[in-house]
């Protein structure tokens, strides 16, 4: 038997500079791509990320340009939720090939989790 013991809230917003903040962030995740650090394929796992590389100062150059764009965002998530102050403790980009997945998995000890 099935229990669902809580409910798993999900926050959809558009984000408004979104249009001025993709060109750059792109061509950053596009550069960390090909690094051959942010590429360790496991099984159908095919997933280019930069989680694995976080120490090294030259990556996440995107960090405080997608934390501006999706503030406004988070700030009325917070509101929502009965928050007052929300931390943007990691970052990450992570990009699939043509059906692959990334299995399933916690971002603990994190509360919430934000995907633009």
């Amino acid at each position: 038997m099935l229990h669902n013991i809580f409910d798993l809230p999900i926050y959809q917003s558009p984000v408004a500079t979104h249009a001025e903040t993709k060109e750059s962030v792109m061509e950053e995740i596009m550069r960390l791509r090909a690094d051959p650090r942010c590429y360790q394929p496991s099984g159908n796992e095919r997933v280019y990320s930069d989680y694995m590389i976080a120490e090294d100062p030259s990556t996440r150059k995107y960090k405080d340009e997608v934390i501006e764009s999706v503030k406004p965002n988070i700030e009325e998530f917070a509101g929502l939720v009965g928050g007052t102050k929300l931390d943007f403790g990691q970052i990450w980009f992570q990009r699939y090939e043509t059906h692959s997945f990334h299995g399933v998995h916690n971002h603990w000890p994190s509360l919430f989790s934000t995907v633009y």
